[in-house]
């Protein structure tokens, strides 16, 4: 199965605290949506938006056990969803993908989230709080 991620579970330590393995990945960009950061969080989530665009990465080769605890860790802020994502070679496979739920989205704000700040601030005391969880 393939998993396009947008937010921490870009990051391979996240993605093996998590799930207990590592993914080979690659970049890839998701049309209609757009990151922003949770309110009061460390991570994003994507709201609908036309003519929007998420750079993240798409994993390949992801399995029922990674994916249940990937649906653990991303609780009920998320549905996960079936969505068309487009890569370096033009081709546009499909992916599962986690999208705050219509009910939740009042908790985005309308800042962009950045990974950057988030690797340099914010990495190792997310997984510091993942660990404990």
């Amino acid at each position: 199965m393939f998993l396009f991620c947008y937010g921490s579970l870009e990051f391979a330590e996240v993605m093996r605290e998590v799930t207990g393995r590592t993914f080979a990945g690659e970049p890839a960009v998701l049309d209609g949506f757009a990151r922003y950061r949770v309110r009061d969080a460390d991570y994003p989530g994507l709201l609908p938006e036309s003519g929007a665009c998420t750079r993240g990465t798409l994993y390949r080769e992801v399995d029922d056990t990674a994916l249940a605890a990937l649906d653990r860790f991303e609780g009920p802020l998320y549905e996960r969803r079936w969505l068309e994502v487009r890569v370096a070679d033009g081709a546009r496979p499909h992916a599962s993908v986690y999208v705050v739920r219509e009910a939740q989205r009042d908790l985005l704000t309308r800042e962009p989230w950045d990974e950057r700040a988030f690797a340099r601030d914010r990495l190792e005391a997310f997984l510091r709080r993942i660990r404990i969880d």
